[in-house]
This record gives structure tokens, sequence and C-alpha cells, in this order.
């Protein structure tokens, strides 16, 4: 795969997978904290 592509071909796909990745961790992170609401606002 790697010998038929010029560089910048290259990085873009790792750049896609990299992305892949990040958006799955952020996702499971995410669905494992909840919405993060902690009860009515504070006004100051």
């Amino acid at each position: 795969m790697s010998s038929n592509l010029e560089a910048y071909e290259m990085e873009k796909a790792i750049f896609a997978r990299l992305m892949n990745i990040g958006l799955s961790a952020m996702t499971a992170y995410f669905a494992t904290i909840g919405t993060g609401d902690k009860g009515q606002e504070l006004f100051i």
C-alpha cells in the first residue's frame, strides 16, 4: 500500500484514520461520564 502512494496521500490516509480513532475515543469517554449535569444552575 505505502509503496504506491505519494507522501501527501499517505499522510492524508493516516490523518483520516487518526481522526476516526479520536472520534471513537471521545464517544466512549462522553458515554461514560454522561451529560455532566450536576443539578440546578448557580447564579452569583
